[in-house]
């Protein structure tokens, strides 16, 4: 994978994440019939007839939508959202949309800023099952507030939150793991291993993908001789959206499954692994690193958001571990203030528990996303945080 496009994904796939979208001024959530409970592995019904948009035309002024992959054709939708130019940006997302079969929910919010309701219900309807949504957010979303006063919201409410119940009900979970070239668990000795905490609404393929012809963690993987692991959300969202629980000792819990899931294919050294998570990943990453010194030999929490804040200030006798240990806290300066915040807070917490503990504002950089040298910088801090456990 091309670090310009991680860079893109780190920002297109948190599609709902925190902090994304505002909320229509004085907006609030919408009620709904209660939806019946849905048995165990039963599918919910849609609940009025969609019918699948046209297809998106093949150019868009002077851009050959047929040549652009996927990654740039969302790119460039979140770009022309961000100028307030949604006629654009709803090509450009239906386009990725019928690329990728991703991005529904921000191809349904362009659809419905530009009057096209049809085709944004139809989006939320297929979407809700297939990738999951944040329905809390939806109800309030102003992107959406065009759809309110059709009869069929009220009807889409309860469908989405049965979509929510199948799948947390599925128990769905997704491990992937990206090895240094040519290592073999009989002949390679131990390693340390970064498992990989994504955003909000994402996947673990977004930077850990096995099958990715140019990934940019494979390199990292060859060059620092570490495993990458891939660990989806501790709470299925859909067939490729999971999020964190932000609790502790769920989120914590699913990261040892998937280091069992793997410990076929790889040896771990005793307190190798490093939690290494973007925004609501961040978040929990740092925090099940903190509070499991035995297992962790730290954390990279970038950008980190949330449902709630850090709980470390519920860690009344931290490990005397935490002194051997290292934890980088990266934020753009001028992300929104709320990820500043937890940025600085996890910082401090992990200090004041006397890790090893770098705090880093990129200059200038408002995106939620990696810094530009973010390559770079990663070499840096996992020597770092390997460093720390020989002081």
């Amino acid at each position: 994978m091309r670090l310009g496009t991680l860079l893109l994904l780190s920002v297109v796939l948190v599609g709902c994440d925190v902090q994304q979208r505002g909320l229509a001024p004085g907006a609030a959530p919408q009620a709904a019939t209660k939806p019946a409970t849905l048995a165990p592995g039963e599918k919910p019904q849609t609940p009025f007839v969609v019918t699948e948009p046209a297809a998106p035309p093949k150019k868009l002024g002077q851009l050959d939508l047929e040549s652009l992959d996927s990654d740039d054709l969302a790119a460039l939708a979140r770009r022309r959202a961000t100028q307030n130019d949604y006629a654009q940006a709803s090509v450009l997302q239906h386009c990725y949309l019928v690329k990728s079969q991703e991005g529904y929910y921000d191809c349904a919010c362009y659809f419905a800023r530009v009057g096209k309701a049809n085709e944004a219900f139809y989006c939320l309807v297929k979407g809700g099952l297939e990738e999951g949504f944040d329905l809390d957010h939806a109800k309030t979303d102003e992107d959406l507030l065009s759809l309110h006063n059709d009869p069929r919201w009220r009807q889409l409410l309860p469908y989405l939150e049965q979509c929510e119940q199948y799948w947390k009900q599925s128990g769905k979970s997704r491990t992937t793991l990206v090895l240094p070239a040519g290592y073999s668990k009989a002949k390679g000795g131990e390693l340390w291993a970064i498992t990989w905490m994504h955003g909000m609404g994402s996947k673990p393929e977004g930077l850990v993908d096995p099958k990715a012809e140019d990934s940019l963690s494979q390199a990292l993987a060859t060059e620092l001789n570490i495993a990458f692991i891939g660990v989806s959300g501790t709470k299925p969202r859909g067939r490729n959206s999971f999020v964190w629980a932000e609790n502790p000792d769920a989120d914590f819990a699913r990261v040892k499954a998937a280091l069992t899931e793997v410990s076929d294919r790889v040896n771990i050294r005793p307190a190798g692994v490093i939690a290494f998570g973007f925004s609501q990943g961040a978040l929990a990453g740092a925090e099940i690193a903190a509070r499991n010194p035995e297992v962790f030999g730290g954390a990279i929490a970038l950008s980190s958001g949330g449902l709630r804040e850090f709980q470390l200030d519920t860690l009344t006798a931290p490990s005397p571990l935490l002194k051997k240990r290292g934890f980088v806290f990266g934020c753009g300066a001028k992300e929104h203030p709320g990820n500043v915040m937890l940025t600085r807070d996890g910082a401090a917490f992990t200090k004041r528990f006397g890790a090893t503990t770098s705090l880093e504002l990129f200059p200038g950089q408002a995106a939620h996303s990696f810094p530009a040298d973010f390559d770079k910088k990663f070499r840096g801090w996992v020597k770092a945080i390997q460093k720390a456990q020989l002081n």
